[in-house]
């Protein structure tokens, strides 16, 4: 009697396991497509998402400059690489795509006669008196370059740009570094 027992007991257990494993089956998802199944299980938007850096590998850019008016400018402008800023978020057909940008810097040397006179780097947070908190929240450095055109045998310029991502609002700057190695910066108006 004992043995029947243990045997009825085995034979309901091993019926019950086979009744979840034959009700696990999926047949209640036969009838639904890919994106319901997904939506149903709150998964659907990690496929519906697009995420992309810009740029998408690592910048540097190394200048090396001497003019005939004695100065000599190195410039090492380069991306950030561990701090990108959320940027544009498109939404096509269901999916939202995010952009990442990625901010810029630059590493300035620059040298009078061959003597070193101002060593400095040069981001958005350099010109944050310029412009409102709500341009360099989105701007983007665009590039860093010797205007020896405005050069001379006292001054050296650089000029410098600033654009938000997918917009035509950009501000430029000019650098202008002295043969004492002092620093100005000015705004530069554009005439329309």
């Amino acid at each position: 009697m004992f043995k029947s027992l243990i045997i009825s007991k085995l034979f309901v257990f091993i019926f019950a396991i086979a009744m979840l494993f034959y009700n696990c089956d999926g047949q209640d998802r036969k009838h639904k497509n890919n994106a319901e199944v997904l939506q149903e299980n709150n998964q659907l938007n990690a496929y519906n998402e697009q995420v992309e850096f810009i740029p998408n590998k690592p910048v540097v850019i190394y200048t090396d400059t001497i003019l005939s008016n004695g100065f000599t400018v190195k410039i090492n402008y380069h991306s950030i690489e561990k701090k990108p800023f959320y940027g544009v978020v498109e939404n096509e057909n269901d999916t939202t795509n995010i952009k990442n940008y990625k901010n810029f810097e630059a590493k300035i040397s620059v040298f009078k006669d061959d003597l070193p006179i101002a060593e400095t780097t040069i981001t958005k947070m350099t010109f944050l008196e310029f412009e409102d908190a709500s341009f360099w929240k989105s701007a983007i450095m665009q590039y860093v370059w010797v205007d020896p055109n405005a050069s001379n045998e006292n001054m050296l310029c650089l000029n410098t740009s600033f654009k938000i991502a997918d917009t035509e609002n950009f501000k430029d700057f000019v650098v202008m570094i002295d043969k004492h190695g002092v620093i100005q910066i000015k705004q530069r108006k554009m005439n329309c």
